[in-house]
């Protein structure tokens, strides 16, 4: 297969990720309406149970997968060998998951009372090892993936519309979010044998495997500890109305950080394989434009929603949820130590293979955020959940930088820095002018985020951020 662009890869990926915000943005405030608070708190509480077995059926594999199968992409034979070995394992792992669970179910009592749902969430781990999605990102088949995620999300919606219709559907809403999730898996399985001849085999090789398989299976069962913990503990100790109110403010956060990590997301493979060729030179060059990158499209998004925060619940939950526009003030700093804790353990420390490290600093960043979950939640809630977040957030930065940074040396550009400065200073002070015209909320948000895009892109050129006006230059021909 020929050598994809990655500014291609990651135009289709961020495409498709903006389909996955946009998507949410037109279902959520329907679904928070017709479900109510309660509802939606005992959904992502069952949700947050099922992933942690979903990280046991996962086992890390997916991120050793693609790190290691870049190298076998070329080589028919040994690419099928790789990837007959890592889903035999994957199957394993699923079998184990399944067991883990089903004796969780029977045997704890606040998690058995929501047994019906994790049965239908818990159905997505078996679609999710089957689906092998982790061949696609191998070969970088973005056009693909886009494609196929168009079509699950165009029959989410219609389904969603069409089956849930009052606050008594919450298992059918559970169904359909299965296919939300899901459904790509499904079509992956019509699609395998195109690029890739898999099969389960007993020779799986586990002595080449396993050592960096269970060591990139701990960073993800420590990560997900400090991205999930709060969910969980929130429902411990407080109320499914909390937890409601919470999933409001984490899916608002969520949608905003897949989209910046499309840009991280697409790039892992080609890092890994950069370094694997020894071209330190290009892989130093392309990790400095993905860091100023992130930089200027994180900050923004911080500020903005920041600003908005208020009338970003109220049209996503309305009344009911409006207690939740304080915790999204809070979480949305976690933005920019997300984004680059991602992208320094993601893009420069597991491609270096150093997922020791990554696990050092996944493990302080979970323990500590589980510590301050217990101590805070009581007192503050969803807010304090949110609080507990940024910590760990910022926390798992500080540490994978200072690892990250000994690696490669990169640096952020000057005039993006400055240009980055003075945009979201304008952004803010655009949101306070509109606020005081006595305009309808909904205009009040069309107005302020599409004045704010337009003067921050104006800035960056102005400025000549490179991050920007070399794209324009190049695709426009600025002279």
């Amino acid at each position: 297969m020929g050598k994809k662009s990655l500014g291609v890869n990651a135009f289709l990926n961020g495409f498709r990720n903006i389909l996955n915000m946009i998507v949410p943005l037109f279902t959520l405030p329907y679904i928070t309406r017709i479900l109510g608070a309660v509802n939606l708190g005992k959904y992502n509480f069952a949700n947050s149970i099922v992933s942690y077995f979903i990280l046991v059926a996962g086992l890390g594999i997916s991120t050793y997968a693609i790190r290691e199968g870049a190298k076998y992409r070329t080589d028919e034979y040994k690419m099928s060998v790789f990837a007959s070995e890592i889903f035999s394992i994957n199957i394993l792992s699923m079998l184990l998951a399944y067991i883990l669970l089903f004796i969780t179910v029977i045997s704890v009592s606040v998690v058995n009372k929501y047994y019906k749902i994790i049965f239908i969430i818990s159905l997505s781990i078996c679609f999710t090892t089957i689906g092998c999605d982790w061949i696609f990102s191998i070969y970088e088949e973005y056009l693909y993936i886009t494609i196929r995620g168009i079509i699950v999300q165009l029959v989410y919606v219609i389904l969603l519309f069409i089956g849930v219709r009052s606050n008594n559907d919450l298992v059918k809403y559970c169904w359909i979010m299965l296919l939300s999730s899901s459904g790509t898996c499904l079509i992956n399985i019509f699609e395998l044998r195109k690029i890739c001849r898999i099969h389960f085999t007993l020779n799986m090789n586990l002595k080449k495997h396993l050592p960096a398989i269970f060591i990139i299976f701990a960073n993800v069962i420590a990560t997900s500890i400090y991205t999930n913990s709060d969910m969980t503990i929130l429902g411990i100790l407080t109320s499914d109305y909390e937890v409601g109110i919470y999933t409001i403010t984490v899916k608002i956060y969520n949608i905003v950080k897949q989209l910046l990590a499309a840009i991280i997301i697409v790039a892992v493979p080609r890092l890994s394989l950069l370094w694997g060729e020894n071209k330190k030179k290009e892989f130093n060059m392309t990790l400095e434009t993905i860091a100023n990158m992130l930089f200027s499209l994180a900050c923004p998004a911080l500020v903005g929603i920041f600003s908005l925060s208020n009338e970003i619940v109220f049209i996503v939950g309305g009344n009911e949820f409006l207690e939740a526009s304080f915790s999204l003030k809070i979480i949305c700093y976690a933005l920019l130590f997300s984004v680059f804790s991602w992208f320094f353990t993601d893009c420069i420390l597991i491609p270096c293979k150093k997922e020791k490290k990554v696990l050092v600093v996944t493990i302080i960043a979970a323990v500590s955020n589980i510590l301050f979950n217990f101590i805070l939640i009581p007192y503050g809630k969803q807010n304090a959940a949110a609080f507990t977040t940024l910590m760990a957030e910022f926390i798992s930065m500080i540490l994978s930088g200072v690892y990250a940074l000994k690696i490669s040396r990169i640096s952020l550009k000057y005039r993006n820095v400055m240009g980055t400065i003075i945009g979201c200073i304008l952004i803010y002070l655009i949101c306070l002018v509109f606020r005081n015209f006595n305009i309808s909320i909904v205009l009040y948000l069309l107005l302020s985020i599409v004045s704010s895009a337009i003067i921050y892109i104006s800035v960056q050129l102005v400025i000549r951020n490179p991050v920007y006006y070399d794209l324009f230059k190049k695709n426009m021909r600025i002279k």
